[in-house]
């Protein structure tokens, strides 16, 4: 759950809703190896989920996020983000920038870094 947890504060203070975060499929996690953290899914094409990115909500400096799982055939993806019909999809490095451009009306994946995985190409060809 993320309501009323300090991952909806985390998410509060860097402008979000967590209720756009929960429809994307965050969740917030108390002890995500050691340590309260939002946990973001990493899907393949299908929809599979293949791990997750979290990003830690606590006052230690590092490391700030951790991924476990396959990354390099996966993305975390705003609600909606990969249906073909929509016109654009804006593509970022960290699953909270793609919050934020979807609080904006914009779909957005994230890479969690800066690899796409082979995929990715055709799913946004012509968008």
């Amino acid at each position: 759950p993320l309501a009323q947890t300090r991952g909806a504060d985390y998410l509060f203070s860097r402008g979000l809703c967590p209720d756009l975060a929960r429809e994307s499929g965050a969740k917030f996690s108390p002890l995500f190896m050691g340590r309260p953290a939002m946990v973001f899914p990493l899907r393949d094409q299908s929809g599979a989920l293949k791990g997750v990115h979290a990003r830690y909500v606590d006052e230690r400096e590092t490391p700030k996020s951790r991924t476990l799982g396959d990354k390099k055939s996966a993305i975390f993806a705003t609600s909606d983000a990969l249906l073909p019909a929509l016109p654009a999809l804006i593509v970022t490095e960290a699953p909270l920038d793609a919050l934020s451009l979807a609080l904006a009306g914009y779909p957005a994946i994230a890479l969690c870094g800066t690899s796409a995985p082979h995929w990715l190409h055709r799913a946004c060809a012509f968008r």
